[in-house]
């Protein structure tokens, strides 16, 4: 199987879904996160060992994982596995294959824990900004994206402790992510503390 050609065609049409639905105009959820976790996943599954058909797995599952958003944000790793399978059905790809995909988009929900190495290196490379310089700028659109769909309004205070408490307990699961993103992650964590403090200084 020539794995290239059907990343590529996975490419243009989780492209198509998420630039011609509501995900274009989503602050977070949409084009560029899609392509960040590709390219997080790249770098984590090169620094791992994968073989040609885990990374395959790995590349088709990270341009999927998220489409599930043009339904909304609920169940929406499911939709984005059905959208997954639908598609590599057509294309004649091993049934094998589409079912580590699925299984692949359906561990990257807080609800589960990964148990491959592909599972974990997703996992580590949808939440790479926890650990990056940008995660103040992204997690900013992430609560313009909360408002935007009505799913959650937090004060200044009540977001701060809501991050305090995810990066607290959230843990990479590769090596390689905890050797990339863990040292900025505490720098980000400890920029919220004393945004923290600050807030509380004034009330």
């Amino acid at each position: 199987m020539i794995f290239s050609d059907i990343i590529n065609a996975t490419k243009r049409y989780c492209e198509s879904l998420i630039k011609q639905s509501v995900c274009k105009d989503l602050p977070f959820h949409n084009w560029q996160h899609t392509l960040d976790v590709v390219s997080s996943s790249n770098l984590i599954g090169n620094a791992e060992n994968l073989n040609e058909r885990e990374f395959a797995v790995l590349r088709i599952a990270s341009y999927f994982h998220d489409v599930g958003h043009l339904m909304g944000a609920t169940m929406h790793e499911e939709i984005s596995a059905e959208y997954a399978r639908e598609f590599l059905e057509l294309q004649g790809i091993a049934a094998d294959v589409i079912l580590d995909v699925c299984l692949t988009i359906l561990a990257t929900s807080l609800k589960l824990e990964p148990q491959t190495k592909i599972q974990k290196i997703i996992c580590d490379a949808d939440l790479a900004h926890l650990g990056q310089i940008s995660f103040k700028e992204k997690n900013a659109k992430l609560r313009q994206e909360w408002r935007l769909l009505n799913a959650l309004d937090l004060t200044d205070l009540e977001w701060i402790l809501l991050n305090i408490n995810f990066l607290e307990r959230h843990t990479y699961f590769t090596q390689t992510a905890k050797n990339l993103f863990s040292k900025q992650k505490k720098i980000n964590l400890d920029d919220l503390h004393q945004l923290k403090n600050e807030i509380k200084a004034k009330l």
